[in-house]
């Protein structure tokens, strides 16, 4: 470790600024309750844990696990400042001599790595609420090679490098239009936790850290660090073993956070044995959060265009929350009724609409939302009220009251493996009522759903949902549902 520090200082001297991650043991890592620390040194700072040093000669972040203990020029100089200003002029402009004064001043027994200095990145946060945002920068790892959290940010591998110089980086512009915050806004410890997640959850970025750089007594700068999911990709489906589905894409076209995708199907049954399709989609539409997807499809005597859009409750403080989606569809099917396969045109509606009440501190809130579907019919054989019903013209009206107690937990394993995971615990009842009105009849619909998240310390996260519902039409219950 020491050799590799060594190896940095050239590099180091170059850079007006330095993010350096030291290793993790995964075996820790995905133990609940995983943190990390964040440590910023300055110029002339140094920081020792286990058997190693570190000396900063420009302004550094150290990310290090939170179970190392570790001993920096800043905590020695806090506890003993008068004794250290009275003698720091004799060190002079040596390097040497000065880290030798500081090791002098304050001994280093093992007694003196408590806890009190060991801050967990939390509570280092917490210490900026309510200080102001100076600078928001921007530091992106290469998809190949380091982690955020399972390496130390070094020199890439050449095969490493090969394989990066394939892949276009998010964009600057990107990051931040997925930032809750920006230049001149508070520090909010909340927000923040919200935005890394945020982060996480975009298909195109693997992991995500936001850490916050004191600038002054009441001021901050924002460090975001971001690794990339590999985004060029190909994949083979098989339905049957003569039927399946060829998929291209870019998850992130030129680094701006798009998805394209080009569809090839086979199917040898059919007469005409290849078809094709395509989508395009962005995760936030122009900054605003709205997630945006268009779709076709023209395989086996099937031509569908679809588009659809949604802005989710990203975090606790939206308010409205909102969706829509239409298919038009025409395609070639067989019926019982029928001699031969029978055209079908159809034209599918939904539309959604949230609004969030927070009602206690802890973001605890009530949910009010609203639901219309619309299937319109075109062109079909006789059918029978009992029979086909994605075939009836019906409109479908819903309405929902839900209470939401909902936090998130950062670890790792739980569904991936590497990867920093957001894993949801809390507890979600949700009421739903509703009218159908068919062509062939009206309906009514009720349900009811409670789901429960909960972390279980060193043993893993258990999850449980219940749900039940259904419609009721002429005194009979029918297209009902259990979930457990």
């Amino acid at each position: 470790m020491r050799q590799v520090i060594k190896n940095l200082f050239p590099l180091i001297r170059r850079l007006p600024f330095f993010v350096l991650i030291v290793g993790v043991n995964l075996s820790q890592a995905s133990q609940p309750g995983y943190r990390s620390d964040t440590i910023f040194l300055k110029p002339g700072d140094y920081i020792i844990y286990e058997d190693s040093s570190f000396y900063a000669q420009s302004d550094t972040i150290l990310i290090l696990p939170d179970d190392i203990d570790y001993v920096s020029s800043a905590d020695h100089y806090n506890q003993g400042r008068h004794i250290y200003d009275s003698i720091s002029d004799w060190g002079g402009n040596k390097p040497w001599l000065n880290n030798l004064v500081k090791l002098m001043v304050v001994t280093g027994s093992k007694t003196e790595k408590s806890s009190k200095n060991k801050i967990r990145s939390i509570e280092q946060m917490q210490e900026h609420e309510g200080k102001k945002i100076l600078q928001i920068k921007i530091v992106k790892i290469d998809v190949f090679g380091q982690g955020i959290n399972d390496t130390i940010y070094l020199k890439t591998k050449k095969g490493n490098s090969l394989l990066n110089s394939t892949h276009i980086k998010t964009r600057d512009k990107v990051i931040l239009n997925n930032l809750l915050i920006e230049s001149g806004d508070e520090f909010n410890l909340s927000i923040i936790m919200d935005n890394e997640r945020i982060l996480r959850t975009l298909p195109f970025i693997d992991d995500a850290r936001i850490v916050a750089i004191p600038v002054s007594e009441n001021e901050v700068d924002i460090l975001v660090i971001t690794k990339d999911v590999y985004s060029l990709g190909a994949a083979l489906d098989f339905n049957r073993l003569n039927s399946g589905l060829i998929r291209l894409y870019d998850l992130n076209l030129f680094g701006i956070g798009h998805r394209i995708q080009a569809n090839i199907l086979f199917d040898f049954n059919e007469e005409a044995n290849w078809g094709y399709g395509g989508s395009y989609s962005s995760e936030n539409l122009f900054g605003t959060f709205i997630k945006a997807k268009l779709s076709y499809l023209n395989a086996f005597e099937t031509e569908t265009f679809s588009f659809s859009a949604k802005h989710n409750f990203i975090t606790p403080e939206i308010k409205y929350s909102y969706g829509l989606k239409q298919d038009v569809s025409y395609t070639q099917a067989e019926f019982d009724t029928a001699v031969s396969p029978y055209p079908l045109r159809f034209y599918y509606q939904d539309y959604w609409l949230g609004r969030s009440f927070q009602i206690s501190k802890n973001r605890n809130r009530i949910i009010l939302s609203g639901r219309y579907i619309s299937n319109n019919i075109y062109e079909r054989p006789e059918i029978q009220n009992r029979e086909y019903h994605h075939l009836h013209t019906y409109s479908l009206y819903l309405a929902s009251l839900a209470y939401s107690k909902e936090n998130y937990y950062r670890m790792n394993l739980i569904y991936n493996y590497g990867r920093t995971e957001d894993i949801p615990h809390g507890t979600l009842w949700n009421l739903t009522a509703g009218y159908e009105n068919n062509e062939f009849f009206q309906s009514f619909y009720s349900s009811i759903e409670v789901s429960h998240g909960r972390i279980l310390p060193q043993k893993g996260y258990l999850y449980v949902k219940l749900g039940f519902g259904g419609f009721y039409n002429e005194h009979l219950f029918d297209r009902g549902i259990f979930q457990i």
